[in-house]
């Protein structure tokens, strides 16, 4: 049984090796969306998009597809997106003022390459309307990268997918 194990474990690893360095090599990373994990059963996953158009998502927990799996977009989907979140990085409303330090609510983080640096913005549902404009271009990537399939088993009626219930 180890002998099967090794024999196909090991080749398995070095092509997964392989192609994630193939992909970090020749596509430089632009996105990285971020569902961490939450107290109840928000979807927990990564999902790494770079400027050629590769996408890499890992599931982790409450996904309708854990573990992981490679997609493709058309790299001028990239670039609008780029543009975009540049944009509403630009006219980003301040965080709302608050005395109560809440850790219990589902929070998101996205992460895009500008000038040569990644730079990490997290939301949480209590931010105001920050979370609106983030959430409303990290939907509109999901749904473009075709994430939105695997991270969730059913899309709530009303478009908000935080805390999804199976």
């Amino acid at each position: 049984m180890r002998y099967w194990l090794k024999l196909l474990g090991i080749p398995s690893l070095i092509v997964l090796t392989v192609l994630l360095g193939a992909t970090l090599t020749y596509h430089r990373l632009i996105f990285v969306i971020d569902h961490p994990i939450c107290f109840g059963t928000c979807p927990v996953y990564t999902a790494w998009i770079f400027r050629g158009g590769t996408i890499v998502y890992y599931g982790k927990q409450d996904t309708a597809s854990t573990g992981l799996h490679f997609g493709h977009i058309d790299a001028s989907q990239v670039q609008q997106f780029s543009v975009r979140y540049t944009n509403i990085l630009e006219h980003l409303p301040p965080l709302p003022a608050s005395n109560v330090i809440v850790t219990d609510v589902p929070e998101l983080s996205i992460a895009f390459r500008q000038n040569n640096e990644l730079n990490h913005l997290t939301v949480k549902d209590t931010d105001g309307l920050r979370v609106a404009l983030i959430h409303r271009l990290i939907n509109e990537l999901e749904a473009a990268a075709q994430i939105t399939n695997l991270a969730y088993a059913t899309v709530p009626s009303n478009g908000v997918k935080g805390s999804v219930i199976r």
